[in-house]
């Protein structure tokens, strides 16, 4: 073999090298970009949350719980259909079932399964106020706010009612859901003292005569306890 074509073929032989030499380097890359892409998922995701946010065990009871509330110091004013506004102190009971989040360890729905609520109005008249079970609710929930730490929390239930009055003849229905909030939950299970306030108001049509406004529920303020 010639000098020459000794030197060529040694120069084939270094390109070929030094072209499967950026191969491999090129693939090790994006095998590192890849990796890092799947750290960086771990890090902000749901799966880190849940290490972050372990032992939100007032908050995740087991699915199925039933916590139940007794509503004390409670206020609202009922507004008729004349506009006429009865103060009214309330007082009951009500429960919620829980389910978990699955995404969210510091998470849990609650399903109002039972209302009630009974109000004194004065001369508009004693007033008691029941789940409505033939309508779904929106979802209600308590969430931790800050990642690792259970409370404070907030808190929104919901729920469609019933109700009696006894200075008025039939049954009567609300129209809107309730709507319950609390941005500063301090305790869940059990509730100790937690506040809500009412977040829009809600008018209660006649049962037997859909659409009819009768009354109206406004400026609701309750405190839960366990």
């Amino acid at each position: 073999m010639s000098h020459g074509m000794a030197g060529a073929i040694r120069g084939v032989t270094t390109i070929l090298s030094t072209y499967h030499s950026e191969i491999r380097i090129m693939k090790l890359k994006s095998l590192a970009l890849a990796l890092a892409a799947v750290a960086g998922l771990a890090i902000s995701g749901p799966a880190a949350f849940a290490q972050n946010g372990e032992g939100c065990t007032s908050i995740v009871l087991p699915n199925g719980t039933v916590l139940t509330c007794q509503v004390v110091g409670g206020t609202k004013v009922y507004v008729d259909a004349a506009g006429n506004s009865y103060p009214a102190t309330t007082g009951g009971s009500g429960a919620f079932t829980i389910t978990n989040s699955t995404t969210n360890p510091c998470q849990a729905f609650l399903n109002v399964s039972s209302i009630n609520i009974q109000s004194n109005a004065g001369i508009f008249g004693n007033v008691v106020t029941t789940l409505d079970p033939t309508r779904p609710s929106p979802v209600s929930s308590i969430t931790s706010q800050v990642i690792g730490a259970e409370f404070p929390a907030t808190e929104d239930f919901f729920f469609y009612a019933n109700a009696t009055v006894s200075s008025l003849p039939g049954q009567y229905r609300s129209i809107q859901p309730f709507h319950f909030s609390s941005r500063n939950v301090r305790s869940f299970n059990p509730h100790r003292n937690e506040r809500f306030t009412q977040v829009d108001k809600v008018d209660f049509e006649d049962i037997n005569r859909p659409g009819r406004i009768v009354f109206s529920v406004q400026g609701t303020s309750i405190t839960l306890n366990n």
